[in-house]
């Protein structure tokens, strides 16, 4: 009797932020369905996994903590124990191919997978040639997810990429759920108040002039989402004193503030709008992940690479390149033409 042959087994890299990992989901599914029996994991940070929840196409995935998003109980020999020990697990599992899966090359993932010890490289090429399955660097104008799903090519995959792949936590979205009030047909409106960077916020004014118009002018109810912190918050801060001076110069019953404390209870809050409202970042591309149709707000990312991928979408850009520049009354005309091409 012959014996059986062990499964293909390839491992996809992606360290970065939120919107990077939802950004290569299309690529995962695509490899699921043209090659169904291999065994297929992932290797991302413990910050942005949550995005990979119920995801179908992935037979494990594995989560490290970079430094900067260590708990506090976490001492750093600690951390780099950890990490030397997933390492050494990878090693074990003797990898057939470890794909790099980034738009461009990256020193620090190529260090990674050859620490890991796969028979081949896949991704794009490096100075030192160490990449042995390469393609060369990518058109300016590709889409994030168009990049990384060109990395396909070498296992028979081909364009046009598919859409993105994200599910809802269930019992997250039954727990937000059971807070709202009837709907009653109106629109639910997801607004993101939340931005890392200063040049991809909007000014709290413009938050509470939009959510009036919002609810008086266009009947919608709307949730507000954010990423609770105080003013000492070195990822957020100041949302929460932010929000309650939103909220009380609201005062609107139609405007729900909704803290999400997690990446999953933020994927919930939007699974349950009807419409996103956010600054370029991991909501826009959470959003559509779920399908949602998104208007965004652009600074310096390149809106042809970081788009909404796969829905339709708006898009503001001041040629000041900055988020506060841009003006209430430019944010209602542009949601009024969304809701149209949506129906």
């Amino acid at each position: 009797m012959k014996a059986a042959t062990a499964p293909v087994k390839i491992l996809i890299i992606r360290r970065d932020n939120i919107g990077d990992l939802v950004c290569t989901t299309p690529l995962i599914r695509a490899l699921r369905e043209k090659l169904p029996d291999v065994w297929l994991g992932l290797l991302a940070n413990s910050y942005n996994a949550p995005v990979l929840h119920g995801n179908p196409h992935l037979d494990r995935i594995f989560t490290y903590e970079k430094r900067k998003h260590r708990a506090a109980a976490t001492g750093v020999a600690r951390l780099y124990w950890n990490r030397i020990k997933l390492i050494l697990h990878l090693r074990a599992l003797k990898l057939d191919y470890v794909i790099l899966a980034a738009p461009a090359y990256q020193r620090s993932a190529l260090r990674f997978a050859r620490l890991i010890g796969a028979r081949h490289l896949v991704g794009y090429a490096d100075p030192q040639g160490l990449i042995d399955m390469a393609l060369p660097a990518p058109d300016d104008d590709l889409h994030q997810v168009e990049s990384v799903y060109a990395l396909g090519s070498f296992f028979g995959i081909a364009p046009p990429a598919p859409p993105l792949v994200l599910s809802a936590d269930a019992a997250q979205v039954a727990r937000i759920a059971a807070t709202l009030p009837e709907r009653r047909g109106k629109i639910l409106v997801g607004v993101h108040l939340s931005a890392r960077e200063p040049d991809r916020r909007w000014p709290k004014e413009h938050f509470i002039r939009l959510c009036r118009e919002l609810i008086d002018r266009h009947g919608c109810s709307v949730m507000l989402t954010w990423a609770p912190g105080g003013r000492d918050n070195r990822f957020f801060p100041g949302d929460d004193e932010t929000v309650r001076e939103v909220v009380a110069a609201v005062d609107r019953a139609e405007l729900i503030a909704c803290s999400t404390d997690s990446l999953e209870a933020l994927c919930a809050a939007i699974s349950l709008c009807d419409l996103q409202i956010s600054s370029d970042g991991g909501p826009v591309h959470l959003a559509a992940g779920l399908g949602k149709p998104v208007l965004c707000f652009f600074s310096e990312e390149s809106p042809a690479k970081w788009h909404p991928w796969g829905v339709k979408y708006a898009l503001l850009r001041k040629p000041s390149r900055r988020i506060a520049d841009i003006a209430v009354e430019e944010v209602l005309a542009e949601f009024d033409q969304l809701c149209l091409a949506c129906q």
